[in-house]
């Protein structure tokens, strides 16, 4: 009886691990919005610019640069 009930427990908590995990990945692609893509970590994602032809870019401040030796 005990060893039952033991077992049922841990499948139990196995179904509930591996339903869990799908539904957090299931609603965390969905909250992303259906064009964010999911990225594997160290992959760098670059975004194309509008083709518009204009450019976001306003300049900047110069920098003066000094080597440090």
């Amino acid at each position: 009886m005990l060893f039952k009930v033991i077992l049922f427990f841990f499948l139990f908590c196995y179904a509930v691990y591996r339903i869990g995990g799908f539904l957090i990945k299931f609603i965390t692609f969905n909250s992303t919005g259906s064009k964010s893509r999911v990225h594997k970590k160290g992959n760098i994602r670059v975004d194309k610019q509008q083709k518009n032809g204009k450019s976001h870019y306003d300049g900047g401040d110069y920098v003066d640069f000094e080597e440090v030796k």
